[in-house]
């Protein structure tokens, strides 16, 4: 399947999407992808660097935020997305008369902590084309690659 590559705006990191899914920052940090064509999902993206401490330190605080992900939501499975660690979990909402289920991930990277979710129509989550979106959300998010702080402006 043919790819886009995106760089965040703020030089974090980088990852490749779908060519059929439009990419773009929401709002500082956050950014959106989804078919524009033809809605079966749309995943976004937080990123957040952390700021104070050293490496080991930003590392174990990723660690700390993960396990206590894990253990605050009797939902939530330790799953492997490329080389990061993460954690995942779903939920269903009613929003505005709609009936959705909510994909949530977080995981972390040596300085950067990514918030993720991927939104579907609840009662199409079976649809062959919705699952196939959905791994297409799982693929761009193992593609993430943190950027090492001296590639930043």
């Amino acid at each position: 399947m043919k790819q886009n590559k995106l760089v965040s705006n703020n030089e974090w990191f980088e990852l490749t999407y779908p060519k059929h899914w439009t990419g773009f920052e929401e709002e500082d940090g956050t950014y959106m992808f989804m078919d524009n064509d033809d809605w079966k999902g749309n995943l976004r993206i937080t990123a957040m660097r952390l700021e104070t401490g050293n490496i080991e330190s930003k590392e174990k605080y990723l660690k700390k935020h993960l396990n206590d992900e894990l253990s605050e939501n009797e939902r939530a499975t330790k799953v492997r997305l490329g080389d990061k660690d993460a954690i995942h979990y779903s939920k269903s909402i009613l929003q505005d008369g709609d009936s959705l289920e909510i994909h949530y991930w977080s995981m972390g990277d040596k300085t950067t902590l990514f918030i993720c979710s991927f939104t579907i129509d609840k009662d199409r989550a079976n649809d062959k084309v919705v699952k196939e979106e959905f791994e297409h959300a799982t693929r761009t998010l193992a593609s993430i690659k943190v950027r090492d702080e001296s590639n930043e402006r």
